[in-house]
């Protein structure tokens, strides 16, 4: 299975100054849309998913609430900053991570998981 994650990244100058980066993910294959982080209790965004969390955090708030999960999922996340250098380390971090995660997730996908059958024999 091939992995694929098309991302859009704007970033954007509001009134402040404040410097936003706004990444959603526009396309997508063999993994799910739903790859950045949120606590539940707070909303805030707490990091782009790893293999882990694509398979035990609900891609919605509510489930997450209903089933007493601390995080959840979803396609996209905005970012504010106070400083421009901030924010672009951000974006750029954002983006190596979200790269990483399409090779584990595909390493996951394609080489851990399914089921063998092995025989021994002894001498």
């Amino acid at each position: 299975m091939s992995v694929r994650i098309e991302i859009e990244q704007v970033r954007s100058v509001l009134e402040g100054p404040a410097y936003r980066v706004y990444t959603s993910v526009i396309y997508n294959t063999g993994i799910d849309r739903n790859i950045f982080v949120f606590n539940t209790e707070t909303e805030a965004f707490e990091h782009v998913a790893t293999p882990w969390d694509l398979e035990n955090c609900p891609a919605d708030r509510q489930t997450a609430l209903n089933e007493g999960i601390d995080y959840y999922r979803l396609d996209n996340v905005t970012r504010d900053g106070d400083e421009v250098e901030e924010a672009t380390s951000y974006a750029t971090y954002t983006l190596a991570r979200i790269s990483a995660l399409a090779q584990a997730y595909q390493l996951v996908a394609n080489q851990f998981e399914g089921s063998n059958t092995y025989s021994y024999l002894g001498g």
